[in-house]
């Protein structure tokens, strides 16, 4: 699980070939898991029809395998949520700039008059609220810049594939 400005869960698998020891790539896996799923059935003979130190040694690699994909996900993870992130900064800051350009111009236009002193107040207090709105939003996004993570393992097993009959 992905938790950062959005949260994202990812369901990863891999599957080893225990004939050659060749780790398949991570979608030929998810499809391979997925029609097991589907259309597979129990397979009660697995430990004795399989060497259990291989088939540990190949659990074990597949293991490495998968805190390697993670590791490779969670860093594409963190640079999304920091574009995002930064898109949001740039319009945030863009928006109060502009919002402050505004009410700095509506001061100058009142001037010094004492008529309009009570306008000029008001324009610097709404400039106070908007770059304390501001201040708010960015620390929001701040607790929210560092991507967390969870590698939660769901299953581990062994799937025997026949031949076509």
């Amino acid at each position: 699980m992905f938790d950062g400005l959005r949260t994202e869960e990812s369901v990863r698998a891999r599957v080893m070939d225990l004939s050659s020891s060749e780790v398949l790539r991570t979608e030929a896996s998810i499809d391979i898991v997925n029609l097991a799923r589907v259309f597979g059935s129990d397979w009660p003979g697995a430990s004795a029809d399989v060497d259990s130190s291989m088939a540990a040694r190949a659990l074990e690699e597949i293991e490495f395998r998968l805190i390697d994909d993670f590791d490779e996900e969670r860093g594409q993870k963190e640079s999304e949520n920091d574009d995002r992130i930064q898109f949001q900064l740039h319009a945030i800051r863009t928006y109060l700039e502009r919002k402050l350009r505004i009410e700095d111009q509506r001061i100058a236009n009142l001037g010094t008059d004492p008529r309009n002193r009570g306008l000029v107040i008001t324009a610097e207090r709404t400039k106070v609220r908007l770059t304390e709105r501001f201040d708010l939003q960015i620390a929001k996004l701040d607790q929210i810049r560092r991507v967390k993570s969870k590698r939660e393992p769901v299953g581990k097993g062994m799937i025997l594939i026949r031949g076509g009959k």
